[in-house]
């Protein structure tokens, strides 16, 4: 069987992020104190498309420069379920009414995500 490994410019977001960022800048905008770190995170993750080779290290790269563990998870779960292409891709399918209901769920489901793990963590 054969193993799959990212190619390196995966990790280029992560350096990118750390090459940018001087340590705990988010902290003040998406940190532990912030109430509003779960929902900011989750709405700026929804319509980025973040595939799963470049999620790991980008969130890594953002729990890094301060991001709380909570609002990291929420911005990991909203990427790939809310994303621009993964709604184009279920957009033909649904009805208007089905497709508001899956795209609050979704966002609903990552706050859900975010707030528990933040709590648990």
């Amino acid at each position: 069987m054969r193993t799959v490994c990212p190619p390196p410019y995966f990790f280029a977001a992560e350096y990118a992020l750390n090459a940018v960022l001087i340590p705990c800048t988010l902290a003040a905008y998406v940190g532990e104190n912030q109430w509003w770190a779960i929902p900011a995170a989750v709405f700026v993750g929804a319509p980025a498309y973040i595939d799963g080779y470049a999620a790991l290290p980008m969130t890594r790269g953002l729990i890094d420069n301060g991001m709380s563990e909570g609002a990291a998870m929420g911005f990991f779960i909203s990427g790939g379920v809310v994303s621009i292409w993964g709604a184009m891709a279920i957009a033909p399918v649904l009805k208007l009414k089905q497709f508001v209901l899956y795209l609050l769920l979704a966002v609903l489901g990552s706050l859900a995500a975010g707030y528990l793990f933040g709590w648990i963590v």
